[in-house]
């Protein structure tokens, strides 16, 4: 098994040299409700800040680096998605009572020839920011989710977005379980409206009776 998984490494290293690109997708993470989100609204704003816009680079069987992999469709968005699709599980609303600002700056695999196969090495930093309506800063945290698949064969399209789909979705969970994250989002819970003033009735003083 060891001799023929080589062999298919050398005998795909001329695939290695044609570009190609891979649709990545978030996947759903469960969530418990959070008691009293219901009175906060949140918008997410996601902002692509990578050095690399390619998602992987393939390898010929001799691990030398050849063509790009892009992403067939805007990670960025999904991660975007993913964390409103978390925020709406755990019953906020979408509005303006604060802004979550995702800042993603590396979104990457890596392959790693070993003597028989290869390890896709995902991973994905994000840095984020909850800001209240005002503009102060809640909360912020850098995230950083890695997923590694070993015993990959063929170090192509298909190997890299399986790879980076796991590391979405641990990145995903680590916010979803994120605790001050749901602490900071409680702050931005706007004022209640003042309660109306009381009126005294005007008491005027008792007529005398005329004699």
């Amino acid at each position: 098994m060891r001799a023929l998984s080589f062999v298919v490494l050398l005998l795909t290293a001329g695939c290695a040299w044609t570009p190609d690109s891979v649709a990545i997708v978030h996947q759903a993470v469960p969530v418990a409700m959070v008691p009293q989100a219901a009175g906060v609204s949140v918008t997410v704003v996601a902002v692509d800040s990578r050095n690399e816009r390619e998602i992987s680079h393939k390898k010929n069987g001799y691990g030398m680096r050849a063509a790009d992999i892009s992403a067939a469709n805007d990670v960025i968005a999904e991660i975007r998605s993913g964390v409103a699709e978390i925020l709406s599980g755990q019953g906020f609303g979408q509005g303006s009572n604060a802004t979550i600002r995702i800042e993603v700056t590396r979104f990457y695999n890596m392959f790693d020839l070993g003597f028989w196969s290869a390890t896709a090495n995902a991973q994905i930093t994000a840095s984020l920011q909850v800001q209240g309506p005002e503009g102060r800063s809640l909360y912020g945290r850098v995230y950083s989710a890695n997923h590694p698949l070993a015993g990959q064969v063929l170090m192509n399209a298909t190997a890299a977005g399986t790879a980076l789909q796991g590391a979405m979705a641990v990145l995903l969970q680590q916010i979803a379980n994120d605790q001050q994250l749901t602490t900071a989002l409680l702050q931005a819970r706007p004022a209640p409206p003042p309660e109306p003033a009381v009126i005294e009735p005007v008491r005027r003083p008792a007529r005398r009776p005329i004699s």
